[in-house]
């Protein structure tokens, strides 16, 4: 689909008037079944061997790392995102005050202000 979302197609157009390739559009359907075969493969890598294959690519995508942010809950304490915490996949935080002080914080328990970065 175009806007507002991202259509496949539309990059397969742009790249082509970049590059001068002829790849042809993807339908539906060839997506959908593409977008399947991954997930079933994904999936099977995931029920053996958890989440850690996964790390590198999660993180490369995401955007949150190193982003300062406040815990209102601490006393409105600074933190740095630093990932995920392992064993549980909650959002890891280091104090900017007291390195040393890890949080790894609930989803229910917080909420996140995008404009003013508080958690």
């Amino acid at each position: 689909n175009p806007l507002p979302t991202t259509s496949i197609n539309k990059l397969i157009h742009q790249h082509n008037l970049r590059t001068g390739s002829n790849l042809a559009p993807i339908s539906m359907e060839k997506a959908l079944a593409l977008i399947t075969a991954k997930f079933e493969e994904f999936y099977r890598q995931f029920l053996l061997h958890g989440f850690e294959p996964f790390l590198k690519l999660y993180y490369g995508n995401w955007l949150h790392t190193g982003q300062i942010v406040t815990l209102v809950d601490q006393g409105r304490e600074r933190a740095k995102i630093t990932g995920l915490c392992p064993t549980a996949g909650l959002l890891q935080v280091r104090s900017i005050d007291n390195p040393g002080r890890v949080y790894n914080l609930q989803p229910d328990g917080n909420s996140f202000d995008m404009l003013q970065g508080l958690i």
